[in-house]
């Protein structure tokens, strides 16, 4: 399974990478600007999709040294 698999199941149907509310109506910047960092954005979630494309979980587990078939690694709970 590809990375981008993994952020667009996670992400849902909203893989945007900046999560940008919406303008103050009152405001002339705000209002102007919401386009243009929308665009800004969809073209930051293309290049993190494609980046992910090219990358497989088996990668980064091979990456981490952590073999696919091997035991899996248990983290205790804090504290103990």
């Amino acid at each position: 399974m590809h990375l981008d698999e993994v952020w667009r199941a996670v992400s849902g149907a909203d893989p945007r990478v900046v999560r940008l509310h919406g303008p103050n109506p009152g405001c002339r910047v705000g209002r102007g600007i919401q386009g243009v960092l929308a665009g800004i954005d969809a073209d930051a979630a293309e290049a993190v999709q494609s980046t992910l494309r090219r990358r497989t979980i088996a990668d980064v587990l091979a990456e981490a040294g952590i073999g696919v078939g091997q035991p899996p690694i248990v983290v205790p709970p804090s504290g103990q």
